[in-house]
């Protein structure tokens, strides 16, 4: 994966809006016996209070470097913190269907009146890809269909 830095049409993340807190060394599985050396990098996202970790090859941590990549990651979480039906982030690990270690979003949505909350979750990685948008979208569609309903 290159990493390029990409807006997700909410704007890039400014200096001040998001701290990187660490970096280590570490390796990344790619697939079935194909592993790389790696970087995991761990930021404080200011503006939405989230403290996430994402692991890039060390191939794209010395193209990159650590800031730019973290602006980038930055930048996804926060422009979908912006969207009007998420009310709440979160960031954990999971395990894909590989039994590979996933960097994931958990983001909550809500109905406008805030009585009721449902969960959509991405992975970090591909949080500014259309399918990210649209399990968020799917996600608050039924919610409120079901709220609808109450």
């Amino acid at each position: 994966m290159s990493l390029e830095l990409q807006d997700g049409g909410g704007g890039t993340a400014q200096p001040g809006q998001f701290t990187v807190v660490g970096q280590s060394p570490t390796i990344l599985v790619q697939g079935a016996g194909t592993v790389v050396d790696a970087m995991t990098i761990t930021v404080n996202d200011s503006l939405y209070g989230v403290i996430f970790s994402f692991t890039i090859t060390r191939a794209d941590w010395l193209g990159t470097g650590t800031e730019l990549a973290a602006q980038q990651y930055a930048t996804w979480v926060q422009a979908i913190g912006a969207l009007p039906s998420v009310v709440g982030l979160a960031y954990a690990q999971d395990v894909n269907s590989a039994g590979l270690l996933v960097d994931t979003l958990i983001v909550t949505v809500g109905t406008p009146d805030g009585l009721q909350t449902a969960i959509a979750t991405v992975p970090l990685a591909t949080s500014n890809s259309p399918a990210a948008f649209a399990a968020i979208a799917a996600a608050y569609a039924q919610l409120t269909a079901v709220a609808a309903l109450t």
